[in-house]
């Protein structure tokens, strides 16, 4: 938790538009944590979960927390926090890029990625699943198909695996 706590920070912090009047905020709650800063992203939001792609507003920012240790190479902070999400086995970050509002908002729930309810849905189905295809499969049943992007973004895995994961279990396009 602490992992992903600290790159959710450095990243609100190097990302933010210090141009505009609105502050960065965090805030911790019972449910979770929720970081947002002024500023939508300047990378679509598939190279955020990748970790294909960086555009920093304030390089020095990010100069001075490599220094420091803080930081690694561009790219990477989404990427760890999704990874160390998952292995705390929580749902996934929902990310808002900014798409509608110029500010960027990443929360972090304390929710288990699969609640009680869709364990017995997916146990009356028979067979036995990895994680990332059960997953797949709840999308199905929720949305009505799986898209790249979506099974990614729930799970946390890389772009490559969820092609795959979506092939084998037979979801969607």
């Amino acid at each position: 938790m602490q992992v992903a706590v600290r790159e959710a920070l450095v990243n609100l912090l190097v990302h933010a538009d210090y141009a505009e009047t609105q502050a960065s905020l965090v805030t911790r709650a019972p449910e979770g944590y929720l970081f947002r800063n002024p500023g939508s992203s300047r990378v679509p939001e598939e190279d955020l979960l990748s970790g294909d792609r960086s555009d920093p507003r304030n390089p020095t920012l990010v100069a001075m927390f490599r220094h420091v240790g803080l930081a690694d190479e561009g790219g990477t902070g989404i990427p760890k926090i999704l990874q160390a999400w998952q292995r705390l086995n929580l749902r996934p970050p929902a990310i808002d890029s900014g798409t509608e509002r110029y500010e960027f908002t990443l929360r972090l729930r304390y929710a288990h990625l699969l609640s009680d309810e869709d364990r017995d849905w997916l146990q009356a189905l028979g067979g036995r699943w990895a994680e990332a295809e059960q997953l797949a499969l709840l999308l199905a049943r929720d949305e009505g198909e799986v898209d790249n992007l979506r099974l990614r973004r729930r799970s946390g895995i890389r772009r490559s695996r969820a092609r795959s994961v979506r092939s084998q279990s037979n979801c969607g396009a």
